[in-house]
């Protein structure tokens, strides 16, 4: 909505109408159902997997959907009118790993934390790194106990390597980072950046690398300073599903364009976007490293 009252009085203006839904598939398809059966010509949702899931599982979407996440399957075939757009941390683990080969690095150890996201994130960044023909050292699940810091402080003393790819959130990254030597790089996805108004809590992270977008990152960006911002302190999670609603809107205005043109790649404020050949939108982010507990944007040379 607030890209919706930054477009103004647009020679094609929009009406935006909402349908809540609860987590459930079911009530997705619903609400896509009764959105057709209402006259609308795009529909931008849903927000969960499962939903996006269904969705996709359904097979005839008479009218255009830009679902908010992507699907378990990233090989299935999409049905005809569906768009993807979201922000997966497999996408983001891929990036980190093109990003650590492109600096020159070939060896790398994963540091991950075990819950299921990190294990996703782990997962792609493996086989990004090892498509584009780097070696992969390690594999090291970490537990927050004595006995599981105690092993992975012992296995970083041996093989050394290039860089580690650190799978975990803030909270538990600020528990193994002093166990990851200063001497190598260590790179993470925007999972990292939780303590946005809290600087103090990242000093633990200082010297990590990650990527996140603009809307975090870069004040100064052109999309950017278009945009209003909430007006309370929001967590980075919320900030970030914010951005998403505003990219969101700007790619279901190119969407509504078609067939008569092209969607354009975007400068948007959760990244660099473009439309792939399978109807995916993916996403640049920001680079970015802590300096004394504040995350700032590098400029790749």
């Amino acid at each position: 909505m607030a890209a919706l009252a930054q477009q103004g009085n647009s020679d094609r203006p929009i009406t935006v109408k909402i349908y809540p839904t609860r987590d459930p598939a079911a009530e997705s398809l619903a609400a896509y159902r009764q959105a057709q059966e209402e006259g609308s010509q795009l529909v931008v949702g849903p927000l969960t997997r499962d939903a996006v899931n269904a969705l996709a599982t359904n097979g005839h979407l008479d009218i255009p959907v830009l679902s908010l996440n992507v699907l378990d399957d990233e090989t299935k075939s999409l049905p005809p009118n569906l768009y993807l757009f979201g922000l997966p941390l497999e996408d983001e683990s891929r990036q980190v790993a093109r990003l650590a080969y492109s600096d020159g690095l070939r060896t790398a150890d994963i540091v991950y934390a075990p819950t299921a996201l990190a294990e996703r994130m782990k997962k792609a960044f493996s086989d990004e790194w090892l498509s584009l023909g780097g070696q992969l050292v390690r594999e090291q699940p970490f537990t927050v106990s004595k006995a599981g810091i105690a092993n992975l402080a012992e296995s970083e003393d041996t093989t050394p390597v290039d860089m580690v790819f650190l799978a975990a959130g803030a909270a538990k990254g600020r528990l193994v980072r002093p166990l990851l030597s200063n001497d190598v790089p260590i790179y993470a996805t925007s999972q990292i950046y939780a303590y946005r108004y809290a600087p103090q809590l990242n000093f633990g992270l200082n010297g990590i690398r990650f990527i996140d977008m603009p809307w975090l990152l870069q004040p100064d960006h052109a999309a950017v300073m278009l945009y209003a911002r909430p007006n309370d302190k929001t967590t980075p999670e919320m900030a970030r599903l914010y951005a998403l609603g505003i990219d969101a809107f700007r790619l279901a205005t190119e969407l509504l364009g078609l067939p008569a043109k092209p969607v354009q790649p975007l400068d948007g404020v959760t990244g660099k976007i473009r439309l792939t050949t399978e109807r995916k939108f993916v996403r640049e982010l920001t680079e970015a490293t802590f300096r004394q507990g504040h995350a700032e944007a590098m400029a790749r040379p």
